[in-house]
């Protein structure tokens, strides 16, 4: 992950009531809850995206 995502993960856990991550089939992005528009986009979903949010939480993470 980039460091632009890392601060929005962050910013998403310091801010519940503000933001929410909606997670899709084939994308996952960031809400203003409150002003009911889209954010941010991360760029990858998926597995792609569940080993890069592993690795950068320091667990060592891979592809199968």
């Amino acid at each position: 992950m980039n460091k632009l995502e890392i601060k929005w993960l962050r910013i998403v856990k310091e801010n519940p009531d503000k933001y929410v991550i909606v997670v899709d089939n084939d994308c996952i992005w960031v809400n203003d809850i409150v002003e009911k528009e889209y954010i941010f986009d991360f760029r990858n979903y998926g597995q792609d995206f569940i080993v890069e949010l592993l690795n950068s939480l320091k667990y060592n993470a891979e592809y199968c």
